[in-house]
């Protein structure tokens, strides 16, 4: 196990960091900060309370920030970073385990669900612009709707309906994208582990040869 300055992660490959692909790794110090842990309101404080109780050093980091949830009062929804010393990780992990009882304690720490309030900046912009879109389609839709109805049995009927499903389709289809952001960014995840797994493993075994 080896020990990322760049990210604080611990990663089971020998020169390079599996998360940031940082290739200065080191063996872990007894004081270095690992990342231990990411959790959503209210668990972090449950989480907080028996790390202090039992006199376990750690440092919370919210990715929102206090300023951020002051103004948006989106406490609810903020996640925080957990980071205990590397001497302290074991006893930490036991007290996780036994606060959540954790079951599956080979999937530890429990991956945390991708939402639209947690992707990226990029596509969080992306989906707000897809999901106006979609509205802003759908509303066009309507109308053309409401139209045809209006001109039933004039020559602008059918031009209304065909309006109501060229303005239609293509706000589902911007729905749907929006909406299949989280998924596509888990998998994306999933494969980028999985290429650099196989990448760095070949790597040892080029360097063992």
């Amino acid at each position: 196990m080896k020990y990322c300055e760049n990210c604080k992660r611990l990663t089971s490959f020998e020169n390079k960091c599996m998360r940031c692909g940082e290739k200065n790794v080191r063996e872990p110090q007894e004081n270095d900060s690992v990342y231990f842990s990411t959790l959503q309101y209210p668990y972090a404080g449950m989480l907080e309370d028996v790390l202090t109780q039992h006199d376990v050093p750690h440092h919370k980091q919210g990715k929102l920030g206090a300023g951020m949830v002051a103004r948006t009062g989106t406490l609810g929804t903020e996640q925080f970073d957990f980071f205990v010393p590397f001497g302290k990780f074991d006893e930490a992990k036991e007290l996780y385990e036994e606060l959540f009882a954790v079951e599956e304690k080979d999937d530890y720490p429990p991956p945390q669900p991708i939402t639209h309030k947690t992707l990226p900046k990029r596509l969080k912009i992306w989906s707000k612009i897809l999901y106006t879109a979609a509205v802003l389609f759908a509303g066009l839709g309507i109308c053309s709707m409401i139209l045809a109805i209006i001109n039933d049995g004039t020559d602008l009927e059918l031009p209304f309906y065909a309006g109501f499903i060229l303005f239609m389709v293509p706000g589902v289809i911007c729905a749907a994208i929006a909406m299949s952001f989280p998924k596509m960014i888990e998998y994306y995840q999933r494969e980028r582990e999985k290429y650099l797994e196989e990448k760095y493993s070949d790597e040892e075994e080029t360097t063992d040869d």
